[in-house]
């Protein structure tokens, strides 16, 4: 089963290239990154970026837009991921993933699934 991160990996690129996004870790991803975006048509001036979750850098100008997109493209990837395996194999991927069974906990996976619409009780009817 793809991941949402798969799925989603180039609308997400195409986004942060289209707002002038990036991700930075370091002096020099920083520079890179302003370099990049300046050369996109943005300032490129440190100052006008914020730092987003997970190390993104975005423009203030498009940074709102940015997330939106972004959390737009997770939520229609994991649609296309629900259509095409169905829900019940979607919620016992997750317990896979987040070793659920070995664990005896379900609350990561449950904390995963959440955001797309799952209940609690319908992920919990498959543990």
């Amino acid at each position: 089963m793809e991941t949402v991160n798969e799925v989603a990996g180039e609308k997400i690129s195409k986004i942060m290239t289209e707002c002038g996004a990036f991700f930075a870790f370091g002096q020099e991803q920083l520079s890179e990154g302003l370099a990049k975006s300046k050369a996109a048509g943005f300032s490129g001036v440190a100052k006008d970026y914020v730092r987003t979750a997970a190390g993104m850098i975005a423009p203030r100008s498009t940074v709102k837009a940015c997330k939106e997109q972004m959390n737009q493209a997770y939520v229609d990837a994991m649609d296309a991921i629900i259509a095409k395996y169905g829900r019940k194999a979607v919620i016992r991927y997750q317990f896979s993933n987040y070793e659920c069974y070995y664990s005896g906990d379900p609350d990561d996976a449950i904390d995963a699934l959440l955001p797309y619409g799952f209940t609690k009780e319908e992920i919990l009817a498959e543990f």
